[in-house]
């Protein structure tokens, strides 16, 4: 390539950058469409249009372009390696394993240990890891994967030593000695070791807290100020104005009801039951709606400070609504590893929860399924989790912290069931658990479905789950969780006086 053709080559990328972060995502696809023909020998614009297909959920899309990158590039190992990433991205792991083999080499090897695992084939997942770790004894993502089938596997003492002598030794990968630090304090709770759990568990978030202080902090701001702004919003939304939007739109019936409550509230549990009816076609942990009801107002994906003010709210137009009606259904259904027609996609997404009177807006006709349970076990289990620094999570490095978002959160879901004239039901996780038929009659009820009693078999699903919660809803539906909060009072304690407030409200 001339120098002349490289300097072209760079300037196109930076201006399909630029229209990218500015929201014009199909401007940027005929552009590199454009680009791609110019300068057909190189990946570049064929990858960059790829990845932008995967920003406005376009699968078909991605699947089509992914097909002909490799076919035109497919010897060289950075392409193979990005295609099979891509197809593991938008929850095709066949496809991914399949190009991940055609790497022929240990990261290849690593990845698809990485999916089988999940997908539950423990013994391919660990036919596989054994011979990485006899190449690569000293490989940390090896050892994590192989400390975490140790875990799957129920053999919890070789877990812990596994963990506990990669830690000693030092971990030089920064997110891989996070997970394992949030995977042995896991290990010790199911061993009842429940003092040393918290203590792993604390300096672990005390540790990513120290290595990313700025971004941590810049994201708690984020959050702090998502809050003020929704608070704001319910706090001025009334009966009379979700009413109003109603009559706007006379479309009464829209294929789509929201699946929420605070993370781990058996969201996924629940999900899982719903997702084997036939009627019914679950879409896990996406970001559809909101990228998708913000660009169709804004042009760009994210949240603005307008988008939570009700004048602003009031003043769309019916054919705005029906316009993010419209992109956020084809996102659904583009997402979903499913066949869709004719059925009843549940967008199953707990930190929509309290912006569920702004969705009222823009779906007025869409049902709300809320998860509940107990304050103290979602709290704990929430801070138990493995957490990336980022917006939704942020709040979990720490148990105070942890509190105060789960108060944020559902003291806006007690508010909003009190302005919602219906199209919402609450569901405890402890009837879900002990009560499973009878409790999962009352949502299929609620969704005007009929019932079939296959649905609580929970070994009948082969779908792969993308939760973080994956390992515990593949087992049969368990009773151990319930009371596991009793087993932490000294970590509890001191907050059960803020969460008291939302305890009383939701029963408990």
């Amino acid at each position: 390539m001339t120098e002349k053709s490289l300097k072209e080559l760079l300037k196109r990328r930076k201006k399909a950058t630029r229209m990218i972060e500015q929201g014009h995502h199909q401007q940027a696809v005929v552009f590199l469409k454009e680009s791609y023909r110019k300068f057909k020998d190189n990946p570049v614009f064929l990858t960059d249009l790829i990845s932008t297909y995967v920003k406005l959920f376009d699968y078909e899309k991605v699947k089509e372009q992914t097909e002909l990158l490799l076919k035109k590039f497919g010897t060289d190992a950075q392409v193979i390696l990005f295609a099979a990433d891509t197809y593991a991205h938008i929850r095709q792991p066949e496809l991914a394993k399949n190009t991940y083999k055609k790497l022929s080499s240990p990261s290849g090897n690593l990845k698809i240990a990485g999916i089988n695992e999940r997908q539950g084939k423990l013994d391919e997942s660990e036919e596989l890891i054994d011979t990485l770790l006899k190449k690569s004894p000293n490989s940390e993502d090896v050892q994590f994967l192989n400390a975490t089938l140790l875990t799957r596997r129920n053999k919890l003492d070789n877990a812990e030593e596994a963990l506990f002598n990669m830690l000693s030794k030092g971990i030089e990968n920064r997110e891989i000695q996070w997970k394992t630090g949030h995977l042995l304090a896991n290990v010790l709770d199911k061993q009842g070791n429940y003092s040393d759990a918290i203590q792993v568990l604390t300096a672990t978030k005390q540790g990513m807290q120290n290595d990313y202080h700025k971004e941590i902090s810049e994201a708690r701001k984020a959050f702090a100020l998502k809050c003020e702004a929704i608070n704001n919003l319910n706090n001025t939304l009334s009966t009379k104005d979700i009413l109003q939007w109603r009559n706007e739109i006379q479309e009464r019936d829209f294929p789509v009801a929201l699946l929420g409550g605070h993370p781990r509230s058996g969201t996924t549990l629940l999900e899982r039951i719903l997702d084997q009816h036939n009627n019914i076609v679950s879409v896990e942990e996406t970001s559809c709606l909101e990228d998708q009801t913000f660009r169709a107002v804004y042009g760009i994906p994210m949240a603005k400070p307008e988008l939570f003010n009700l004048g602003f709210l009031n003043n769309r137009t019916p054919r705005e609504i029906l316009k993010a009606q419209r992109i956020y259904l084809d996102a659904l259904k583009q997402s979903s590893i499913s066949k869709t027609a004719d059925k009843l996609l549940i967008d199953k997404n707990p930190m929509l929860t309290h912006v569920i009177g702004l969705i009222q807006r823009f779906y007025p006709a869409m049902k709300s399924i809320i998860a509940i349970r107990d304050p103290r076990a979602v709290c704990l289990s929430c801070f138990q989790q493995s957490v990336g620094v980022n917006t939704s999570n942020v709040s979990w490095l720490t148990f105070e912290d942890t509190v105060k978002a789960y108060n944020a959160i559902m003291s806006a879901w007690i508010h909003l069931r009190e302005i919602l004239p219906d199209g919402w039901i609450e569901i405890r996780y402890e009837d879900l658990v002990q009560e499973t038929e009878s409790s999962a009659k009352k949502v299929i009820e609620f969704l005007e479905l009929e019932w079939t009693n296959d649905l609580i078999d929970n070994n009948k699903s082969s779908r792969i789950t993308y939760s973080p919660t994956y390992a515990q809803v593949s087992k049969p539906i368990y009773r151990s969780a319930l009371s596991n909060w009793e087993n932490y009072d000294e970590l509890l304690a001191p907050h059960l006086k803020s969460l008291a407030p939302v305890m009383h409200s939701l029963g408990y």
